[in-house]
């Protein structure tokens, strides 16, 4: 992988601990009630056995309530993927989808 590669991840794998760490995942939300764009490159991982994945879409309300910034007071929801691959050992089964997301205010838009 090439440093900027792996800066990249690094960059990706903060922002998901983040995330993980200060906002809670909304399971209700339907796939198809809003399109994501990406943001950069999936990055993969074949050292630990992950891809990482950055997304943008649609403010959208989290569970639960009081966790995050309103969607109605957001501009931007963030999310990082983070899928499993052949012989990842960090508890996510192959082909296991985990994700971490946050509402953003202050873009121009």
């Amino acid at each position: 992988m090439k440093k900027s590669g792996l800066s990249m991840l690094k960059k990706a794998l903060a922002i998901g601990a983040v995330a993980f760490s200060t906002f809670a995942i909304n399971a209700n939300v339907s796939e198809a009630a809003f399109e994501e764009f990406p943001i950069g490159d999936e990055i993969e991982d074949t050292t630990n056995h992950f891809k990482v994945a950055l997304v943008y879409f649609q403010p959208v309300t989290m569970e639960p309530a009081g966790m995050s910034l309103p969607a109605d007071q957001a501009d931007i929801h963030i999310e990082t993927d983070i899928h499993a691959t052949e012989g990842n050992e960090c508890g996510l089964q192959p082909r296991a989808t985990s994700a971490a997301s946050v509402l953003v205010s202050g873009f121009p838009i």
